[in-house]
């Protein structure tokens, strides 16, 4: 049984592409979500790159949930400058 809920980035959902285990995040996870930016970055600007195709349906087919982030304050302090 699924109880952990989970909000990922681009890049996990680019890798996980890559090696061919998106779906892993639907069997592992109850609940995945992606703020609209992520979704943004994946299927619109990367558009026939890896993870595209697969989260673009997987948000059709309702197992990821895009979300708003509404605290920009938060996510100025969670991201960091490489």
């Amino acid at each position: 049984m699924k109880f952990f809920r989970v909000a990922v980035d681009s890049s996990c959902l680019i890798g996980l592409a890559q090696i061919e285990i998106f779906g892993l995040l639907k069997e592992v996870f109850s609940e995945t979500y992606i703020p609209r930016a992520v979704y943004e970055e994946v299927v619109v600007k990367g558009r026939g790159e890896a993870g595209s195709t697969e989260t673009e349906s997987a948000v059709k087919d309702g197992w990821i949930y895009m979300k708003t982030v509404n605290d920009e304050i938060a996510v100025n302090a969670l991201t960091t400058n490489l």
